[in-house]
This record gives structure tokens, C-alpha cells and sequence, in this order.
């Protein structure tokens, strides 16, 4: 059987992309008070794929159900925040407009 990307993308997902968007938008919402970030979807997204280049994927099948161990979780947060701040940083930094 020969599969093309289209079947591997529909069929994998990197659970950390779901994670990052999530804790930037509790930072867009709970510590970036003064707005001293750009909301624009191009840094939103930068910070997005900078965070996620900087973190090991984590994929697994669409169709299966996960389960993290609490350590787990709390690893992952730890290297997802640590991530998304340094993203933040950089963009704030060095936006692309």
C-alpha cells in the first residue's frame, strides 16, 4: 500500500499545536495586560510555529484517544510555556511587519 501526505494529514495530529494555542491565548488574555503584543494573526501565528519548532512533537492518530499521565501533563506545560515565551520574545522583537 502507498500513502501520500494527504492520507498521513488527515490521519496524524501533533497534540502540542492544540496546547500552544491554547496557553497564548491565556496569555493574550491574563498577562499581556498593557496589549504590548501585536494580536495580528501573522504574529500570532509566528509565535504559533516558533513555539512548536522549539518543543518535541508529540503525534499520534486522529482516531485515537489520549492519555497523559499528570507528570506528563506537567512536563509538557512546563516545555510549552517556556516555548511560547521565548516565541513571544522573539516576535515582539522581530515582527515580520
Amino acid at each position: 500500500m502507498k500513502l501520500d501526505k494527504n492520507d498521513v494529514n488527515r490521519a496524524l495530529i501533533n497534540e502540542n499545536v492544540d496546547v500552544v494555542v491554547n496557553f497564548l491565548n491565556k496569555y493574550l488574555k491574563e498577562e499581556d495586560k498593557n496589549n504590548s503584543l501585536c494580536d495580528c494573526q501573522e504574529c500570532l501565528m509566528d509565535i504559533i510555529a516558533i513555539a512548536l519548532n522549539n518543543i518535541k512533537p508529540r503525534y499520534r492518530l486522529i482516531c485515537r484517544h489520549a492519555h497523559k499521565e499528570p507528570d506528563v501533563v506537567k512536563q509538557i506545560g512546563t516545555e510549552v510555556r517556556e516555548a511560547v515565551i521565548k516565541a513571544i520574545n522573539f516576535v515582539k522583537m522581530q515582527p515580520h511587519h
